[in-house]
């Protein structure tokens, strides 16, 4: 389960997971991650996930769900909401170090840079917003 913020401004909110995670530290990734557990639907382990990284409730709405493969073979569904939320966050500082706000030609300065970005997230730029 993915999720995507949207400012007003028309930016999309990314965080930079923690040096304590054990997959991808460092790395920019969606604003809020995880997986759905067996009592819950997409929707409400967004709303989990979104009030345990960020501190924060808020509204969210469907966006789209992708078949995801990663290079180790592993498949699964990434299923992506997004919200229009200006902030300010309040993240879990174990899990994240920072959320910021960035256009769609910032976050491409920033791949041709090198900056370290979760597959997950480089999937779904690609997929979804040409990048």
């Amino acid at each position: 389960m993915e999720y995507l913020d949207i400012v007003d401004k028309n930016e999309l909110a990314l965080q930079l997971r923690s040096k304590k995670v054990s997959f991808c530290p460092l790395h920019w990734s969606t604003p809020v991650g995880g997986h759905v557990q067996s009592n819950e639907n997409y929707e409400e382990a967004a709303l989990r996930e979104f009030e345990e990284e960020l501190g924060l409730k808020t509204k969210i709405d469907f966006l789209r769900k992708d078949f995801y493969s990663d290079s180790r073979g592993n498949k699964k569904f990434l299923v992506t909401f997004k919200t229009i939320f200006n902030g300010p966050f309040k993240p879990d500082k174990e899990v994240v170090e920072k959320v910021e706000f960035f256009s769609t030609d910032e976050i491409k300065k920033m791949i041709i840079h090198k900056e370290k970005f979760h597959p997950e997230l480089l999937f779904l730029l690609k997929r979804h917003f040409k990048i």
